[in-house]
């Protein structure tokens, strides 16, 4: 079941961050390198996981109406039609 969940969050993070690559990717990927470079990620130290800046990042998105919240998003009838479908 674990395994499920966390392909289904990969998915979404995926169409996030696909969303809008431009601005929203490019962010994302420049953040992350920063705080690997400066040693600002890892369990072991005593910081967040990359994963969890991610989704911080991904909601600060959402609140500033960068990116919108897909998990409201209703379900399709027809799963293979809809593009955010996940």
């Amino acid at each position: 079941m674990e395994i499920r969940k966390d392909f289904r969050l990969a998915r979404l993070i995926q169409k996030y961050l696909e969303f809008d690559k431009e601005r929203v990717k490019k962010a994302a990927v420049t953040l992350l390198f920063l705080l690997k470079l400066n040693n600002l990620t890892g369990e072991r130290l005593g910081y967040p996981s990359s994963l969890t800046y991610l989704l911080m990042f991904i909601n600060y998105c959402q609140s500033c109406h960068i990116l919108p919240n897909m998990q409201k998003h209703p379900q399709p009838k027809d799963k293979d039609k809809d593009p955010l479908y996940l």
